[in-house]
């Protein structure tokens, strides 16, 4: 969720929350262990693998542009990235008439820190409804403090209660460190052609992105992730207002190419593409006539990998948004 408020002509102020990442997965892995020495099968084996946590950015930011016709924008954002990160691998042996005590490996990890980005526009007025606009946004490396807990355990599962430990072989709690977030760069323009009486409203617009995951470390190691690049175009078409209701309607389509920062040796090229829909809800409210609500419902397809990979993913994803605009902080005319 975010709320801009206009301050000044030319100066706004905007803040809200944003997850940025998310984990959350449980993986069952059934198999046979063998002797590294004299490859003689050992025992089956159950490992069920769990990952949860997220990383959400609380912020608020300014901004300021400079100029009437051609216009130069500036602004800042200061937020508090924050999140939790925990990992867990659960195994246990399968076996009738030996009895083995269930393991646990869990690493539970939470961070914070003070994050800044910014960004700058250049708007140049071609026409007087047609203009050219060139941005540059992202962020510097940033470094967040975290604290570690580190449980190795032997533990029960019972159906009613659940997990129960027998014995921590190993506990450590509250092991400082440091995390290094990446550095991450765009750049890209914005051509567009305002809606009027005699043109319908178009925008198109293109954005390299580029972060720089070579400098991620986590408590001073480094993970299986490298230095990606995405080109991505996006469109949209806002057609001339008539009596139906289609007709006010905002058509946006979009994609994206480029090669994802997992590094599993080869190549791994993500793809995507996107349609949505800018849905006016009409307003029928005479005495708020500076309201105005639009629902956002855009389907997407990504396509991750290859089959010269390890990892090769489709994913669907629908998504729905609104936008509510209004008119406060009115001075009265008449008392």
């Amino acid at each position: 969720m975010q709320v801009g408020i206009p301050l000044r002509r030319n100066w706004g102020l905007s803040f809200g929350l944003r997850p940025v990442s998310k984990i959350a997965y449980d993986i069952v892995r059934r198999e046979k262990l063998y002797d590294p020495n004299t490859g003689l099968p050992i025992d089956s084996s159950f490992t069920e693998f769990t990952g949860n946590g997220g990383v959400f950015l609380p912020s608020i930011g300014t901004g300021v542009a400079i100029g009437k016709i051609n216009t130069l924008s500036i602004g800042l954002n200061v937020g508090y990235l924050f999140g939790r990160k925990e990992y867990s691998t659960k195994r246990a042996f399968i076996n009738d008439s030996v009895q083995y005590n269930n393991g646990n490996y869990t690493t539970s990890t939470s961070f914070g820190k003070v994050f800044l980005n910014g960004g700058i526009q250049y708007k140049i007025k071609f026409k007087k409804d047609r203009s050219l606009t060139l941005g540059a946004f992202g962020n510097l490396k940033q470094i967040l403090d975290a604290s570690q807990d580190i449980i190795r355990e032997t533990f029960i599962r019972d159906p009613n209660s659940g997990d129960l430990t027998l014995d921590s072989v190993y506990y450590q709690k509250g092991l400082k460190g440091k995390i290094i977030y990446p550095a991450s760069y765009t750049v890209g323009f914005v051509y567009e052609r305002e809606l009027s009486k005699d043109y319908s409203g178009f925008l198109l617009g293109i954005d390299l992105v580029q972060t720089q995951w070579s400098d991620y470390r986590y408590y001073g190691t480094t993970d299986a992730v490298k230095n990606n690049m995405e080109v991505r175009i996006g469109t949209q078409l806002r057609p001339i207002p008539k009596s139906n209701y289609f007709s006010n309607v905002d058509y946006r389509a979009g994609f994206f190419i480029g090669q994802d920062y997992i590094n599993l040796g080869n190549k791994l090229p993500v793809f995507g593409v996107s349609f949505g829909l800018g849905l006016p809800i009409p307003n029928t409210n005479p005495l708020a006539r500076g309201q105005f609500t639009r629902v956002n419902l855009a389907l997407e397809y990504n396509k991750r990998g290859n089959n010269a990979n390890l990892l090769k993913e489709d994913m669907f994803r629908i998504s729905l948004g609104m936008n509510f605009s209004d008119l406060w902080f009115g001075k009265h005319k008449y008392d």
